[in-house]
C-alpha cells in the first residue's frame, strides 16, 4: 500500500517541475507581471534550496459528489546525509481507509499500522527521486493565462491560471489510471480544464503553501456490441476533479525527524 502511494505521489512532482510545450492561445492575451513572477520564483527557489523540510500533503480525486481517492500525510525529511524521513499518512480508496506511520533510514522504508509493522529495502537514490524530495517549480510564464492575488492570514496568495494540459497529464495521469475506475481510457482524448496553481508567500516572502487543481474529462474505450451500436462521445466521457495541496510546516534547523525503534518490524524483501 505505502509503496503504491509513494509511486503515485512521485507523479505529482512532475507537474511542479514540468514546463514547455506549445503556447496556449488563451495565454497569448495575458502578460504576467515580471516582478510578480520573479517574486514567486525567488520563493520557490528558496524552498528548493532547503535540504531539511517538513511538509503536509493532501491529494484528492473526486467524481461529482463521490470521492474516488484521498491521501493526506505529514512528513519531515532530510535530503542530505544521513538521508532520513518520518511521517504519518492516511489513504482512502473505495470507502476503505488505512493510516500508517512511515520512516526511512539507511536504505530501508518502514511503515506500521493496524496490519502490522513492516519494512522493505529502498535505495537512497531512489528515495531521493520520490515526491518528498523533488524540487518544485512554477509553470513557464507563457503557460499562465491569468493572475489574481489576495491577502490571507498566512500571507499573500497568488492564483495562477494554468493552460498547459501536458503538465497536468504528467502530474495526475497515474492517479487517474489507477483510481478513476475507467478500465480502458483513451489517453489521447484526455482533456484537462480549469487548471490553477496557487502559491502563498509569508510576510518574509517565503513559500508557505502551494496547491494545484483542475478538472479532467477521461474517455473510456467503446465496448464491442454485436448489434453494431457505437456509443456516443458523451456516453464514453467521465468527468473528474483533481487537487493537490502542499503546506510548508518548517525548513532548515527547525525540522525534527523522529527516530523510532525498528527492531520489531518484519522484512518484506
Amino acid at each position: 500500500m505505502m509503496r503504491r502511494t509513494v509511486c503515485l505521489l512521485t507523479a505529482l512532482c512532475f507537474l511542479l517541475c514540468a514546463c514547455g510545450g506549445k503556447e496556449d492561445k488563451a495565454a497569448q492575451s495575458f502578460t504576467l507581471d515580471q516582478d510578480t513572477y520573479n517574486t514567486l520564483s525567488a520563493a520557490v527557489e528558496g524552498f528548493n534550496s532547503q535540504d531539511l523540510r517538513q511538509t503536509a500533503v493532501i491529494i484528492g480525486l473526486t467524481q461529482g459528489d463521490e470521492s474516488r481517492y484521498f491521501n493526506q500525510g505529514t512528513y519531515a525529511y532530510s535530503r542530505k546525509e544521513p538521508v532520513a524521513m518520518s511521517g504519518k499518512s492516511t489513504e482512502v480508496y473505495g470507502g476503505d481507509g488505512i493510516s500508517v506511520d512511515v520512516y526511512y533510514k539507511a536504505g530501508a522504508y518502514y511503515y506500521s499500522g493496524k496490519a502490522g509493522k513492516f519494512y522493505e529495502s529502498f535505495d537512497k537514490e531512489q528515495f531521493l527521486k520520490q515526491y518528498l524530495c523533488t524540487n518544485i517549480s512554477l509553470p513557464a510564464e507563457n503557460k499562465v493565462s491569468g493572475l489574481r492575488t489576495a491577502q490571507t492570514s498566512a500571507g499573500t496568495k497568488y492564483v495562477l491560471t494554468a493552460v498547459d494540459e501536458d503538465v497536468f497529464n504528467a502530474l495526475f495521469g497515474d492517479i487517474l489510471l489507477t483510481y478513476s475506475g475507467v478500465k480502458k481510457p483513451q489517453r489521447d482524448k484526455t482533456k484537462y480544464t480549469d487548471g490553477s496553481f496557487t502559491c502563498v508567500l509569508d510576510g518574509e516572502g517565503k513559500l508557505a503553501a502551494l496547491s494545484i487543481s483542475c478538472k479532467v474529462s477521461l474517455y473510456d474505450s467503446p465496448a464491442y456490441y454485436p448489434t453494431g451500436y457505437v456509443p456516443t462521445e458523451a456516453e464514453l466521457c467521465h468527468s473528474f476533479e483533481l487537487s493537490y495541496e502542499l503546506n510548508v510546516k518548517a525548513t532548515g534547523k527547525d525540522v525534527e525527524i523522529e527516530s523510532p525503534t525498528t527492531k520489531d518490524f518484519t522484512f518484506l524483501g
